[in-house]
């Protein structure tokens, strides 16, 4: 389960079930968690105060930031994530960020988490609506002998 920022009375509801828990520090926190004694205190509060009873698998840093978000200048190039999949590859300015992030988690066995949901709203003259929704009943995108009847599909394989 993945929780956007942390909720007491979330972390409560998950004590002592076999739930793991993705607990992601607000946008809005970055700034102050690049000084060490603010980040101790931040997980103390609200990891170590309700560990072990809760299982946190996963600290996620930042949501859905782009290079050109106030909150992307606090970030350590280990801890970038940004939404810069566009048609199967990172664009060009976004593949200086992800690759060091992409590598940092590879070499630390940590997910690279991903919001995949369709973007229809941003191009609804070229996307089809019955694509987006899950609802077309024939192929609406060839890619080589791939055959995709809805953006969801086409956007987890490309990522």
């Amino acid at each position: 389960m993945r929780i956007y920022d942390p909720d007491e009375a979330t972390h409560q509801a998950l004590r002592e079930i076999n739930i793991e828990l993705i607990l992601d520090a607000p946008n809005e926190d970055l700034q102050s968690l690049v000084v060490a004694s603010t980040t101790n205190e931040w997980v103390q509060k609200n990891i170590g105060a309700f560990s072990p009873a809760v299982k946190f698998r996963y600290i996620a840093v930042g949501n859905e930031v782009k290079p050109t978000d106030a909150a992307a200048l606090y970030f350590s190039p280990q801890c970038k994530t940004f939404t810069m999949l566009r048609s199967g590859s990172f664009s060009a300015n976004a593949t200086t960020y992800i690759a060091p992030i992409i590598s940092f988690l590879a070499s630390t066995g940590a997910p690279l988490l991903a919001n995949i949901y369709p973007a229809y709203i941003s191009d609804p003259k070229t996307i089809d609506l019955n694509y987006a929704l899950l609802t077309a009943q024939a192929t609406i995108v060839r890619d080589g002998t791939l055959e995709y009847r809805n953006f969801f599909d086409a956007t987890l394989d490309s990522l």
